[in-house]
């Protein structure tokens, strides 16, 4: 994700590059809150801390937000310092932020 995409000295930089078949470029707004760029028809990028004001489009980035839960009993893993569940804190097997054709991608404010 980039802010740069509209400095004159970088957006001819990201031009070529949204170009390339192995890199994703992905255009971050500058608001939280699930706002994305008017008029992008491009990969972008958003932040947010309400789920409930994000757009039924978005894939939601699961690190941070996803229960990790125990594969032998099913159940979800307590932290034992909070004693609460436990949360996703990598991408696993998820890829979407790199996958061109996944147009918004929103990531939990931390």
């Amino acid at each position: 994700p980039t802010l740069s995409y509209d400095i004159p000295k970088i957006k001819p930089w990201v031009d070529k590059m949204t170009k390339l078949k192995n890199v994703a470029v992905r255009k971050s707004s500058g608001e939280v809150e699930g706002q994305f760029i008017k008029g992008e028809k491009g990969a972008q990028s958003t932040i947010y801390s309400d789920p409930k004001q994000l757009p039924k489009d978005v894939h939601v980035c699961p690190v941070g937000v996803k229960v990790v839960v125990n594969k032998a009993t099913g159940l979800p893993e307590i932290d034992p310092k909070t004693g609460k569940a436990k949360l996703q804190k990598s991408c696993k097997g998820c890829k979407k932020c790199w996958d061109k054709s996944t147009k918004k991608i929103a990531y939990l404010k931390h």
